[in-house]
């Protein structure tokens, strides 16, 4: 399994917004017993469609490295890519227009993510997505939000309400 996972966090391009975390790991009934099986769970943010099939056929062909052991391969994307297009564009520009008027500055990023708003792109409709607090940590025991946050996060939405 060490094999398996290190040819797929190899797979990771962060040059193209693709990143792989092999999360958890789980084999064996005792420390002192060769394990019958290992599973890996695996997260995989892709920023398009290219990635998104080049790891699937990667991972398709990962292969055994001991005889007698077998690569077994399951799972599906959980979202679709959210691919930065022109309508993204012109939507955070216009959202940002609106920050400006009320005082807050906003700025663009991307993380390969899984939100919901990956449902809606891919249809062409226009989606803003990362509205919520600002913190850090996220997922982690480590996690946080600024509670100035709070008050910001509000006022924008609702000026992005009103303005639009």
């Amino acid at each position: 399994m060490s094999y398996q996972i290190e040819k797929t966090s190899q797979l990771a391009d962060l040059s193209k917004g693709t990143t792989i975390n092999v999360g958890k790991i789980h084999g064996g009934t005792r420390t002192n017993v060769v394990p019958q099986r290992c599973l890996s769970v695996v997260d995989v943010r892709v920023v398009d469609m290219d990635e998104q099939n080049r790891v699937d056929v990667a991972l398709s062909q990962l292969e055994p490295q001991l005889e007698g052991a077998e690569v077994l391969v399951k799972g599906s994307w959980n979202r679709p890519p959210m691919p930065r297009t022109e309508l993204m564009i012109a939507t955070f520009t216009r959202a940002k227009q609106i920050g400006d008027q009320i005082g807050l500055t906003l700025t663009e990023g991307g993380t390969g993510g899984g939100s919901d708003a990956n449902f809606v792109a891919p249809l062409g409709k226009p989606v803003l997505d990362g509205l919520g607090v600002v913190g850090s940590g996220a997922h982690s025991p480590r996690e946080y939000l600024e509670l100035k946050s709070l008050v910001e996060k509000a006022a924008l939405l609702a000026a992005l309400i009103t303005d639009w």
